[in-house]
């Protein structure tokens, strides 16, 4: 069950001690109460019936009717790549991680080789926050109003045998055939880069080739496509900044042009055959070029992100978890 409500309402239900994923304001969630809830920042919700831009509610997603128990952690840098030591036998984990962090940094480079990653559901999202002002730093929140900017929000939860969680995800972005861009250093911004080999500044060079900056750019992460969004480009400082990170073990090419970016959009999450969706995300991005503000995503609903989390870090995407039924007359509830 999904929805929007106010803090009160809220409130309410953390202290009748429903299991709750949150979305919503810093200042709305850091006044919730203490109880099984984990939760990030963000303004803007994919909706049913409509997409929408909402800073006087937050945004919730009640596990309560399917979950057996859920543990919630606080995770630090050093914590991080042992998230799995407490997987669920049959279940799934949800992770939320501040976006434009260097944590977010260390897990997009290094989550892949973390010990047990792939053996049960992970799923999440990279906090967000309003780009419309000045930019402040994405939170998340672990069972509390306590907001962190450094550190990851960690909920297991077990199902019972007969149910099971599946991830599904969209990329609409496929690489392009243009220049090879490789950068010195690992980070959410950079100035300078080699394309094709020769040194360049890299908003320069997009600004002189007229480069769409709604276009990702795309590495070949472990055989993956992995897109890193732009999320401004600064020509007095000569500056790009980024959602998710580049890394300088990786060659980039900005992605192919989508001809009509709603329509594609629309195709894809049409392909989805989801069960009960307990969750979705997508980033800001995607938003704003499918243009869903004012419509709808399908029956998808959730934060509009900095990113999102299919085991490991994306960008540019929708991650969305369902709870299906595994239709086993021999299992049992519980």
């Amino acid at each position: 069950m999904c929805g929007l409500g106010t803090v009160a309402e809220l409130a309410a239900m953390i202290q009748a001690g429903r299991i709750l994923l949150l979305a919503g304001t810093e200042t709305l969630l850091a006044q919730l109460p203490a109880g099984r809830w984990i939760g990030g920042s963000a303004v803007a919700y994919l909706g049913n019936p409509n997409g929408a831009t909402e800073r006087d509610r937050i945004f919730y997603s009640d596990l309560t009717d399917h979950a057996q128990t859920a543990e919630i952690l606080l995770l630090d840098a050093s914590e991080l790549p042992g998230l799995a030591r407490r997987y669920p036998e049959n279940g799934f984990s949800f992770l939320i991680l501040p976006g434009l962090s260097e944590l977010l940094v260390s897990f997009a480079r290094d989550a892949a080789d973390y010990p047990g990653l792939y053996n049960s559901p992970l799923i999440g999202w990279i906090s967000a926050v309003d780009l419309a002002g000045p930019l402040a730093r994405p939170k998340i929140f672990a069972g509390n109003g306590q907001a962190h900017a450094e550190h990851g929000a960690l909920m297991h939860v077990s199902l019972p045998r007969r149910l099971a969680a599946q991830i599904d995800v969209i990329n609409l972005f496929s690489t392009g055939k243009g220049a090879a861009i490789t950068f010195s250093e690992d980070g959410l911004s950079a100035t300078s880069c080699l394309v094709d080999g020769v040194p360049q500044n890299l908003a320069a060079y997009i600004m002189r080739h007229r480069i769409d900056t709604n276009l990702p750019l795309i590495a070949d992460y472990n055989g993956a496509a992995m897109n890193v969004s732009i999320r401004a480009v600064d020509a007095q400082a000569q500056c790009v900044d980024f959602f998710a990170p580049v890394f300088k073990t990786l060659t980039y090419r900005f992605a192919n042009p989508l001809r009509d970016f709603p329509a594609a959009f629309d195709r894809a999450i049409a392909t989805i055959e989801p069960g009960d969706i307990a969750f979705a995300c997508t980033c800001v991005l995607n938003y704003r070029q499918a243009r869903l503000e004012g419509r709808r995503a399908g029956p998808f609903t959730g934060p509009v992100t900095f990113g999102e989390i299919a085991y490991i870090a994306l960008n540019q995407t929708l991650a969305c978890l369902s709870i299906v039924s595994l239709d086993n007359d021999e299992s049992d509830d519980f």
